[in-house]
């Protein structure tokens, strides 16, 4: 009970800094919440340095690729639909340069915050069959943003959520060391009969026991100013990033195929399914001419036989043979 008297009365004391009087308990908090937001400042900034590094490292290849595919976009997709029903075939848009595809697969692989969404992100991408001199156009199925999200990209560089609750938590530091200067301050207070002991080292210290809260809350407020701007920017590059991927491989959706198959339809000759029903079903006469043929071939066969057998061949099999090729 003695060392915890003697403990209390230490951080008890008040002290006065700079015509400030205050427990030296308060001034020790107040010097605990500088340090610590300090140091969260410097992890936020870190933190939102290293994970813009893998943006800015992709923006170009990225913005190259969408370039290629927005420049041909809105005139084939004019000339797709100004070919339907007419003799002009539309314009095959160009691949995708192989080079720069190339190097964005091995920018993707050297990132840890990219490799991992990227492989499963290849995996969803359409390869075009085409001749063999021709480069193949690779198409999207799904949306970049299923698998870049900000938890599978950001999370390993930075924690958004923690960041968000920092002014939260210096606050709550310093309301508790607040009431935890104003407990000590009570107990100081002694009845002693009547009278009251320790009510002036309280009243001349009360205002000083707000220090931590003070400092808690400008700590707070500055860092706010200082990590929405910052997140904001981050998430906005974020944004962009899924943009440009999205916009660098086009996408194949279930319109795409159907209007493929309305092209298809409509070049395709009226006279095709002419053909090709005669093809599966033979007329009546084409039958006979076939079936003749093979009567004849047979009979020739038989004929030779016969001769060299030194046999006659019947007038009547002959007859009947004719009668029924006819």
């Amino acid at each position: 009970m003695t060392i915890w008297a003697t403990v209390t009365g230490i951080f008890a004391r008040d002290v006065a800094i700079g015509g400030l009087t205050s427990p030296l308990l308060s001034w020790l908090a107040a010097v605990g919440l500088l340090v610590f937001f300090g140091w969260q400042v410097r992890r936020l900034l870190a933190g939102i340095a290293r994970a813009r590094a893998p943006f800015a490292a992709l923006r170009p290849l990225l913005a190259a690729l969408a370039q290629e595919v927005e420049a041909s976009d809105l005139s084939r997709t004019y000339d797709r639909a100004w070919s339907i029903g007419r003799n002009g075939k539309p314009d095959e848009p160009g691949a995708i340069n192989i080079d720069r595809l190339t190097a964005l697969d091995a920018t993707m692989r050297e990132s840890d915050a990219f490799r991992r969404p990227w492989i499963q992100f290849r995996k969803t991408l359409l390869i075009e069959h085409v001749s063999w001199f021709k480069e193949p156009r690779i198409f999207s199925t799904r949306r970049s943003e299923e698998f870049f999200s900000q938890e599978a990209v950001l999370g390993a560089s930075i924690d958004l959520g923690f960041f968000s609750q920092v002014p939260a938590l210096v606050t709550g530091f310093g309301l508790l060391l607040t009431f935890v200067a104003i407990c000590l301050g009570l107990s100081r207070l002694h009845a002693d009969g009547a009278a009251i002991t320790g009510v002036q080292g309280l009243v001349n210290g009360l205002a000083g026991k707000f220090l931590t809260s003070i400092v808690a809350l400008v700590c707070a407020n500055v860092f706010i100013l200082l990590e929405r701007p910052a997140v904001r920017r981050l998430l906005a590059l974020h944004a962009e990033f899924v943009a440009l991927l999205d916009e660098s491989f086009p996408r194949r959706t279930l319109e795409d195929l159907l209007d493929a198959l309305a092209r298809q339809q409509a070049l395709r000759p009226a006279a095709a399914p002419a053909v090709e029903m005669d093809e599966a079903e033979p007329s009546a006469h084409e039958i006979q001419r076939r079936l003749g043929a093979s009567i004849d071939a047979l009979t020739s066969v038989v004929r030779l036989l016969a001769v060299r057998l030194d046999a006659p061949v019947a007038p009547s099999t002959t007859a009947t043979s004719r009668r029924t090729a006819a």
